[in-house]
């Protein structure tokens, strides 16, 4: 199976860790204060937030052709018990669009983004559809 070479992926074309960072930067700035998802993190301290953020990059590095670096729990359990809707979760991916488009990503490169996000839904989500 060939490999991508330097520059093929959507993690090289983001700008590798630094445009990712940039991202999660982001949409944490938009989805923290949102009121339909602020209470999901109203828990978290500081340390927390900042491990978040982390998992957060290294899902997206991973999702995009990057290096696989997430060594949290599985989604699924890491998101068990936390009441996530179907609503919250088409939230979270629009503030990820906004995010990417922010961050100067063009449509081609966002909408490969949020495919590769999309699956995830039935992990993530509790119960039935919103």
């Amino acid at each position: 199976m060939p490999t991508a070479r330097t520059g093929d992926t959507l993690y090289d074309q983001l700008g590798r860790d630094g445009g990712l960072e940039a991202v999660v930067e982001e949409l944490y700035r938009r989805v923290l204060p949102d009121p339909l998802l602020g209470p999901y993190f109203a828990h978290l301290d500081g340390d927390a937030r900042r491990r978040l953020r982390r998992h957060m990059a290294a899902f997206l590095a991973a999702a995009t052709g990057g290096p696989d670096r997430y060594q949290g729990r599985e989604l699924d359990r890491a998101h068990a018990g936390l009441g996530v809707t179907a609503a919250a979760f088409e939230r979270v991916a629009a503030h990820l669009d906004d995010a990417l488009r922010h961050c100067g990503v063009d449509d081609a490169k966002r909408a490969a983004i949020l495919a590769a996000v999309a699956p995830l839904r039935p992990l993530i989500v509790e119960g039935g559809p919103d």
